[in-house]
């Protein structure tokens, strides 16, 4: 302690009185030079050399170049819109955002209606079927009635009611025809007896004029004889010839008889084959009609089906349209969206018009989520432009030109990020950073100089 105070004393002692204590030095020792000129003169050569070498690394050094563009994420397929025919909404089993899958229920819409359409047309088809089976009955001659399986097993209330019906209506039409049939065949019938009582007439008149013939030529023997008189002879004659008039009259009658047997043979036939024609037609129009109800049926099967809407490929439910049950869709309108699970992601976005000559379909792009937690933000993810709009478009929020650019994200980072438990969603916003070319420092602190002297020396 003393001697530090000792060297504290010393040190405020005037330079004379130090010189004193001083001990002496050789003559050559030369004196420590104190001019700081040369630290100055050193000092400035570092900074020329360090602005030097700034200056060459400003003027060569390639920095890139990035169009910055914001944007949102969305999926590279198109969403799949599910739409309706038309009806109330009855039960919803999904909410935005929910994730489903293939085949999984939607919503429901009231079956009321389709159940009703459905049921009308299943009891025509019914009934068209048994008329059927009937007409087809009556076309062949059938005895009775061969109903399909089809009608016979069917479970709809009315079926053996229309069964029932079609078996009555067979054995009333069945009934009429054979009464039509049995009118000619009785009319024939008895055209044919009269033809036969004819027959039997002329026959008998032809021996009775046998008879008169062999009287004639006895009498006629004996009047030349002068054994009887021109009176029995004459009388004779006139039965004979009133026998072969009576003969004449027979067979006139004979032939009109048979005349009318075939009029009335030919009408039975032509009334059997007129009423096979009218059931072979209504058997024709049945049919065409069964094939008409069929596609009816099958087209309210499927609305039918179609009341439950069911997912057609796996993805997330998106715009769901209707929240509360009772919602009227109408014809066609649309429920909601899904976008596909299999889709690749890409952001859409929106590139600065002062920006598009440098951007272009290839370029590469980091990609950045801000809607991530902020030490996330910073892991961005790899992507390419695939698609730039050929002209300028109008963003409808802010009034702002842009041009679309879309940006395939690259699935290997997309699944890092998915690593890290940091998932892509439809509609989240991104930041790319779109590389589009190579710059000097230079040509950055240079442009706005040389922007404002092309600016100063333009003519107005």
């Amino acid at each position: 302690m003393a001697a530090q105070l000792a060297k504290i004393e010393i040190a405020k002692m005037p330079s004379i009185a130090l010189a004193g204590l001083k001990t002496p030095v050789e003559d050559n020792v030369v004196p420590l030079q104190t001019d700081d000129v040369v630290y100055q003169r050193l000092g400035l050569w570092i900074l020329v050399l360090i602005f030097g070498i700034f200056a060459v690394w400003a003027a060569f050094a390639p920095l890139g170049s990035h169009a910055v563009a914001s944007g949102k994420v969305v999926v590279q397929a198109e969403k799949q819109v599910i739409q309706h025919r038309e009806g109330v909404i009855e039960e919803i089993f999904v909410t935005d955002g929910d994730r489903v899958v293939q085949g999984q229920k939607l919503m429901l819409i009231s079956p009321t209606d389709a159940k009703a359409e459905k049921g009308i047309v299943m009891e025509q088809l019914l009934s068209s079927m048994a008329l059927e089976a009937r007409l087809n009955a009556q076309l062949e001659g059938f005895k009775q009635i061969s109903f399909p399986v089809e009608l016979t097993t069917s479970k709809h209330e009315r079926s053996q009611f229309l069964m029932m019906d079609e078996q009555q209506q067979f054995k009333v039409s069945t009934a009429a025809a054979a009464a039509e049939d049995t009118v000619l065949e009785q009319r024939v019938q008895r055209l044919r007896e009269q033809l036969q009582g004819t027959d039997a007439q002329i026959d008998s008149q032809r021996e009775l004029s046998v008879s008169y013939s062999r009287e004639m030529n006895e009498l006629q023997g004996l009047f030349a004889r002068q054994l009887v008189s021109k009176l029995q002879l004459n009388e004779a004659e006139r039965n004979y010839l009133s026998v072969k008039t009576k003969i004449a009259e027979l067979e006139s009658t004979k032939a009109g008889l048979g005349v009318q047997i075939g009029e009335a043979e030919e009408q039975l036939v032509l009334q059997t084959n007129n009423r096979k024609k009218e059931v072979a037609d209504k058997l024709s129009d049945t049919r065409a009609k069964i094939a008409d109800l069929r596609n009816r049926l099958d087209a309210a099967d499927d609305k039918l089906e179609r009341t439950v809407v069911t997912a057609p490929m796996a993805g997330t439910v998106v715009s769901l349209a209707y929240h509360t049950k009772g919602g009227v869709v109408p014809p066609g309108g649309k429920i909601l969206e899904i976008v596909p699970d299999a889709s690749g992601f890409e952001v859409e976005a929106q590139v600065s018009i002062t920006d598009i000559d440098k951007v272009h379909v290839g370029l590469p792009a980091d990609i950045r989520f801000p809607a991530f937690p902020a030490i996330s933000f910073l892991k961005s993810t790899l992507g390419e432009v695939t698609y730039v709009s050929a002209d300028a478009l109008v963003d409808e929020t802010h009034g702002k030109q842009y041009y679309l650019a879309k940006i395939k994200l690259d699935p290997e980072g997309v699944d890092d990020l998915a690593k890290h438990k940091l998932k892509l969603v439809q509609g989240m916003p991104a930041e790319a950073s779109i590389k589009s070319g190579e710059r000097t420092f230079l040509d950055y602190l240079l442009k706005p100089i040389s922007s404002m002297v092309n600016h100063a020396f333009n003519e107005d």
